[in-house]
C-alpha cells in the first residue's frame, strides 16, 4: 500500500507496483489513486507533468492500457493485464481467459501528441499554474542563459482542432509502420480526445481521416485501436 507520509515524488511509485499483473477492474480502481499521489504537492504535480522515472510509462503505457481494457473487458475477471517495463516490442501483456483456450495478447502503446509542445507547456502550465492548450508556441533565449517559453492566447476553431487530431494520430501510427511486431500483437495509440475534439459529431469523419491514412501504412499488428482519454473514445481501426 502507498505510503502518504512519503514526500519525495520520485518514491511514489515502484516497478514492481506497476507491473502487477491486475483484472481490467482492478486496473482501472488503481490508476486514479496514483493521480491522487501526484496531487499532494505542487513538486509532485509538476513531476508527473514532466513524465519524470515511472511516470512515462505510468502516462504513455500503463493509464492507456486501463483505458483499453475497461472499453473491451468491462468487468471481466477472465482477463488479467500486465505492463512490462523494458526495451522489448511491446509495452504490456494480456491474457484473456475466456475462451476454450488462454489467449496471450502482446501490446503496443504509442501517444499521438506533439511531444516537445507538449513538453514546453508542461513547463509553463508548472510555472504559471496554467497554459493555453492551442496557442503557438515560441522559446527564447539558451540552456546557459535560461528559455523563455511564450505560448500565446489564440485558440483553434473547429476545422483545425479536426485537422490536427487526425495529424498527430496518423504521425503516431506512421512512428510504428515499417516494424516487425506479428499477429498477436496490438498497437493502441492515446490521445487527448477532450482537447482535440471539439464536438462529438467530428468524431466519425476524424475517425474515418485516420482510417483512411493507416491503409496507406505498412503495420504488422493483428488489431489497431485508438483510445482517448476521456475514457469515452475508443476505436478500432480496420
Amino acid at each position: 500500500m502507498f505510503d502518504c507520509s512519503m514526500k519525495d515524488p520520485s518514491t511514489f511509485l515502484s516497478g514492481e507496483e506497476m507491473t502487477k499483473r491486475r483484472t481490467p477492474c482492478e486496473l482501472n480502481n488503481w490508476v486514479p489513486t496514483v493521480f491522487n499521489r501526484y496531487r499532494e504537492s505542487n513538486e509532485a504535480k509538476a513531476y508527473l507533468r514532466l513524465k519524470k522515472g515511472l511516470c512515462k510509462q505510468f502516462l504513455e503505457e500503463v493509464w492507456p492500457l486501463a483505458l483499453l481494457t475497461k472499453q473491451l473487458f468491462g468487468d471481466s475477471d477472465q482477463v488479467i493485464c500486465e505492463p512490462v517495463l523494458g526495451n522489448q516490442k511491446y509495452d504490456a501483456l494480456i491474457e484473456d481467459r475466456r475462451g476454450d483456450a488462454p489467449i496471450q495478447i502482446k501490446v503496443e502503446f504509442t501517444i499521438a501528441v506533439d511531444g516537445y509542445d507538449d513538453h514546453l507547456r508542461m513547463e509553463v502550465l508548472n510555472d504559471k499554474g496554467s497554459a493555453n492548450a492551442y496557442g503557438d508556441i515560441s522559446v527564447s533565449g539558451t540552456k546557459h542563459t535560461g528559455h523563455k517559453i511564450d505560448i500565446d492566447r489564440s485558440g483553434r476553431d473547429r476545422d483545425e482542432l479536426t485537422s490536427n487530431a487526425v495529424r498527430v494520430v496518423t504521425k503516431a501510427l506512421r512512428g510504428k509502420a515499417n516494424r516487425p511486431y506479428g499477429l498477436n500483437h496490438w498497437l493502441c495509440v492515446k490521445f487527448d480526445d477532450r482537447i482535440w475534439v471539439p464536438n462529438k459529431d467530428d468524431t466519425e469523419a476524424i475517425r474515418a481521416s485516420v482510417s483512411s491514412a493507416k491503409q496507406a501504412l505498412n503495420l504488422d499488428f493483428a488489431k489497431v485501436f485508438i483510445v482517448g482519454s476521456s475514457g469515452d473514445l475508443l476505436w478500432e481501426l480496420t
